[in-house]
């Protein structure tokens, strides 16, 4: 898949930045790979600190009882609750193994010929392109729009030039952004639903982390929906809920229609019967994410300025997950002691110096700190990063 950025350059799918090219070593697709190393603390995962809700636990353990049951194929009972919870309609809810199964399926329906895409981002997006080549042969151009560093990596008006001027048939967007954990500010967005609207853009809008960064009600587009057909919404109960295991995940469009194509290109049954049950009480406790966000928050200041008092550069975000820059190798030497983090390398606009972690609990995020002074010989009391207390 060649990438095309709209100043002229061009790159391979897994370019890095220049300068420092990905090295190889901690650069898969995704983090969480505990199944070839040995972890203790897995800071490469990026899901609620505050762990599953116990109503998820118990009716995933009950509904181990009952596996001889096939599930629902409609999974009405989900959409159900989940029409409650965002105040839609059911039929505008399309349930599905987890947000990557979603992102693939949206691509194949529609399959466009040019996609517009901020960098760095989500490796899903790529991947969902390239299911979407598979299935279907098209090659469409991939439009590289990058992220500016000096800007802290957030979107800025900038974009709205760049979908006038390239008029791409799909943008795809994340609110809060990944790896950078930056949110897209609610007017910009629905100036981008604007500009999109009068270029006939698509736009594919994955909201995953934003139940976690205290922003949910004020910038989600989730309202919108009903108004604008061509925006579909992502969302999933794996990093909000903690249940990337179970994967549960659901688009929102208005254009049913539409949503019956991606529901032609998912398995026949999408959703497993324990993954439902234990959706389904995940969704009642109605206090857990107001809670969940409340200290990720605070876990996420803890670990930006523990950060800073090493010395390292790190992005200011609002999502339960931190991007920092290194000169020295921290990868390894952190593996070494049995803590895993994301080395950010194949992401296109980044490269093995910058990292992203997770926040976890409080004596996880300190144990995490206390092996990063040792690596990099700081005592964590005298130098000040870049972006210090600006959490």
């Amino acid at each position: 898949m060649e990438k095309y950025f709209p100043d002229g350059k061009t790159g391979e799918e897994e370019s890095g930045a220049s300068g420092h090219s990905a090295s190889g070593h901690g650069t898969s697709g995704h983090g969480g790979d505990i199944y070839r190393n040995y972890v203790r603390l897995d800071f490469s995962v990026n899901v609620n600190p505050a762990g599953p809700p116990a109503a998820a636990v118990s009716a995933y353990r009950k509904a181990a009882r009952m596996l001889d049951r096939y599930p629902d194929p409609e999974s009405a009972r989900l959409k159900a609750a989940l029409a409650v919870r965002h105040g839609l309609s059911p039929e505008m809810i399309l349930p599905g193994n987890g947000a990557s199964a979603l992102l693939g399926a949206a691509v194949t329906a529609l399959r466009p010929e040019s996609i517009l895409l901020p960098v760095p981002s989500f490796s899903g997006y790529p991947f969902a392109v390239r299911m979407m080549e598979t299935a279907s042969g098209a090659q469409p151009r991939i439009l590289c729009y990058e992220l500016k560093q000096t800007e802290e990596f957030r979107l800025t008006e900038e974009i709205l030039k760049v979908i006038r001027r390239e008029q791409p048939q799909l943008l795809i967007l994340a609110n809060p952004n990944n790896p950078t954990g930056a949110c897209i500010g609610r007017g910009l967005l629905r100036e981008i639903l604007h500009c999109c609207e009068s270029t006939g853009t698509r736009i594919l809008l994955d909201e995953c982390f934003l139940p976690l960064t205290q922003k949910e009600k004020e910038e989600s587009l989730v309202p919108e929906l009903r108004l604008y057909p061509d925006l579909m919404i992502v969302n999933a109960l794996t990093k909000s809920h903690a249940m990337p295991a179970l994967r549960i995940g659901y688009l929102m469009c208005a254009d049913i229609e539409k949503l019956r194509v991606m529901r032609q290109l998912l398995p026949e049954w999408p959703v497993s019967f324990p993954a439902e049950e234990a959706a389904l009480a995940a969704l009642s406790e109605k206090d857990y994410l107001k809670r969940s966000s409340v200290y990720a928050g605070r876990m996420r200041k803890m670990l930006s300025g523990g950060l800073a008092r090493l010395g390292l550069e790190t992005v200011p975000g609002d999502a339960n997950f931190l991007l920092f820059r290194s000169e020295q190798e921290l990868y390894g030497p952190l593996l070494q002691r049995g803590i895993l983090i994301r080395q950010c390398g194949n992401f296109t606009g980044l490269d093995d110096r910058w990292y992203r972690i997770a926040v976890r609990k409080q004596q996880e995020n300190r144990a995490f700190l206390a092996a990063l002074a040792e690596i990099t010989g700081e005592t964590g009391t005298e130098k000040g990063g870049q972006n210090a207390g600006k959490e």
